[in-house]
């Protein structure tokens, strides 16, 4: 008796865990789509630091993780999907790096 009834207790805790599964497979944990973010933000300060030193080969290295990062992400968060990425975010960084470089240069910062 104790059997069946922990066969019916068991059946009765799985079946609504399967039904509610999604068939799309497991959802990306929003902690990974954040961490991704974070990691994309630090190698975008590694990339202004390696300008600052004149590397351009650590630079470009650093613009291709940037890259990569960000359509992984894109790939496992499709709210970040329709945000600029990649190459965009390069054209963005070189952009705002030859304005500080100009900024520093006349000493206003």
């Amino acid at each position: 008796m104790r059997r069946i009834l922990a066969s019916l207790l068991l059946l009765a805790l799985v079946v609504p865990a399967v039904a509610h599964a999604d068939p799309n497979g497991p959802q990306v944990p929003r902690r990974e789509c954040k961490r991704l973010t974070r990691q994309i933000a630090h190698y975008a300060d590694v990339a202004d630091m390696a300008r600052s030193r004149d590397d351009d080969l650590w630079e470009q290295a650093t613009m291709q993780h940037i890259a990569q990062l960000s359509d992984r992400r894109a790939k496992l968060c499709p709210q970040y999907a329709k945000r600029p990425a990649g190459e965009e975010l390069v054209k963005f960084l070189k952009n705002a790096a030859k304005i500080a470089a100009t900024l520093f240069a006349w000493g206003l910062i």
